[in-house]
């Protein structure tokens, strides 16, 4: 194997081959495809809304509305749980001491 590729090696003609030809055998990563990256959120692009794709939209979109849809509902949650506890407290008491009656 490694005569093969030595023969193969004399045969290179350009560094760029030679590169390649050296990844190949050293590197562990043999199946490694090339992935094209994908855009981190950043303010300055999303600044110019007509030139955004209905994708990046989307996306802007639930970014800035989530958190103001959730400040309101957890807020609402902190003030309200020591009454949301106590209803659920009642209501499993008296589930549980319904089941040793009759019913119709």
């Amino acid at each position: 194997m490694v005569i093969k590729s030595l023969k193969m090696a004399q045969n290179f003609n350009s560094n760029y081959e030679w590169r390649k030809w050296l990844l190949k055998i050293f590197d562990n990563t043999r199946y490694y495809k090339e992935r094209e990256m994908k855009r981190v959120f950043q303010w300055r692009r999303y600044l110019g809304w007509k030139d955004l794709t209905d994708q990046e939209k989307l996306v802007t979109k639930r970014v800035l509305i989530i958190p103001l849809i959730a400040f309101p509902i957890l807020s609402m949650i902190r003030a309200y749980t020591p009454l949301i506890i106590t209803g659920l407290t009642i209501l499993f008491l008296y589930r549980f001491f319904e089941k040793g009656k009759l019913f119709k």
